[in-house]
């Protein structure tokens, strides 16, 4: 699948950052209400021009995963996540560390 640097760069946003352990694997959703310069986002306000997210669902990259009344939800398909490792750009996600676990709960160091 030959994808443009856009799509790929929206692919690898989907997937979330390098090293990182929450904000994983992103849909993208398109409000059609909205202006076509912001009618898709990345949560948060991470903008998906009409022209990446036209040429993501041709290429089956992307589908259909939530259809409300007032805005879509498009999630990454296996063919999408093989895109990205083809093109090198693919994330690895990170690990909860102890510290992690006790900043999230409050407890140990992070008790108050």
């Amino acid at each position: 699948m030959n994808l443009s640097q856009g799509a790929l760069k929206a692919l690898q946003t989907m997937r979330g950052e390098e090293g990182g352990v929450f904000m994983r694997d992103l849909p993208i959703n398109c409000y059609p209400s909205q202006p076509p310069e912001k009618r898709c986002q990345i949560p948060w306000e991470k903008v998906v021009s009409p022209e990446v997210f036209e040429e993501l669902k041709k290429a089956g990259a992307i589908e259909l995963h939530i259809e409300g009344s007032d805005w879509d939800q498009w999630a990454m398909t296996p063919a999408g996540l093989k895109a990205l490792q083809d093109a090198g750009m693919n994330t690895k996600e990170g690990k909860l560390s102890r510290d992690d676990i006790q900043w999230l709960a409050g407890t140990g160091y992070y008790a108050q």
